[in-house]
C-alpha cells in the first residue's frame, strides 16, 4: 500500500502516526466542533489496554469516570438507572466518562452520543445545550456542558455484535498491548535492553513448561509496562 502511494516506508516514516499518538491527539481534540465521540476497540479480553491508558495518564478510569455495568443479574435494574442517573450528573458537570459494557443502556443515550443537542437560553441569555436521556420509560430534556466528553470502551471479541447504527456514532480506534509497550520504549530508550533481556528469559521458560492463561502478545506485554512505569518514574526522580 505505501508502495502504491509512492511513499518508501523508511523516508517518509515521520507521516504516519502510531496509534497511540493517533489516540492521544484524537482525545485532546476531542472537543473540536463537529468531532464526534470516541470509540476504543480493546483487543485485551480483560479490559487492560484501558488500566494501561490510565497508567500511562493519557484517559482517567477512575470510579469517578468510568461507568461500567456487572454482569451479576442481581438488581441489574437499579443498576441501570443508578448509571443513567450518574451519566446525566456527569453530562452536566463538564466530566469525561469512561463507557465500558453499557450494551443494556446505550439506547437511553441516543441524542447524547449523537450530540443531537437543542440550544436554549437561560434566564441570562446565555445558551445551553441540552440532550434528551432516558431514564427507565421516561426521555426527559437533559443539560449538557459543551465541555462535556464520552469515551466508549469495547473489547474486539465483542465488536460484531454489536449494530452498525451504534458504531457509527463514534470515531473507531483500535490499540493493542504491544503498541502501548513500543511507544513507550521509543519514548524511554534505556528501557529496551531491560525488555530484552526479560523477553529472553520468559520466552525460555515458556518453552519448558505451558503456562495457564498466558496469551501471546498480551500478558508479557501487560506486565512488562506495569513494572516499567516504575522503572520510569525513578529514574525521573534521579
Amino acid at each position: 500500500f505505501i508502495e502504491e502511494c509512492g511513499l518508501h516506508a523508511e523516508s517518509d516514516l515521520y507521516l504516519f502516526q502510531k496509534p497511540i499518538d493517533v489516540i492521544c491527539s484524537a482525545l485532546l481534540n476531542e472537543q473540536a466542533c463537529g468531532a464526534r465521540y470516541a470509540l476504543i476497540i480493546d483487543e485485551t479480553d480483560d479490559d487492560s489496554i484501558m488500566r494501561l491508558l490510565q497508567t500511562e495518564g493519557i484517559l482517567s478510569t477512575s470510579r469517578k469516570n468510568l461507568f461500567k455495568l456487572s454482569n451479576m443479574p442481581e438488581n441489574t435494574q437499579m443498576e441501570e438507572l443508578s448509571l443513567v442517573s450518574r451519566v446525566k450528573f456527569a453530562a452536566q458537570h463538564s466530566n469525561t466518562i469512561v463507557l465500558s459494557q453499557t450494551d443494556a443502556v446505550n439506547e437511553s443515550f441516543y441524542d447524547l452520543f449523537n450530540q443531537n443537542f437543542r440550544r436554549v437560553a437561560n434566564r441570562d441569555g446565555k445558551e445551553c445545550l441540552y440532550a434528551n436521556i432516558a431514564v427507565g420509560g421516561i426521555s426527559r430534556r437533559s443539560r449538557v456542558s459543551e465541555s462535556f466528553r464520552c469515551v466508549m470502551h469495547v473489547r474486539e471479541i465483542d465488536l460484531s455484535s454489536l449494530p452498525a447504527p451504534f458504531l457509527n456514532r463514534f470515531e473507531k480506534y483500535k490499540l493493542c498491548v504491544a503498541e502501548l509497550l513500543t511507544g513507550k520504549l521509543e519514548r524511554h530508550q534505556f528501557l529496551s535492553r531491560i525488555v530484552g533481556r526479560a523477553k529472553g528469559h520468559i520466552q525460555a521458560f515458556l518453552s519448558m513448561m505451558t503456562l495457564c492463561g498466558f496469551i501471546p502478545g498480551q500478558t508479557l506485554e501487560t506486565l512488562l509496562l506495569d513494572m516499567l512505569q516504575n522503572a520510569v518514574d525513578y529514574r525521573q526522580q534521579d
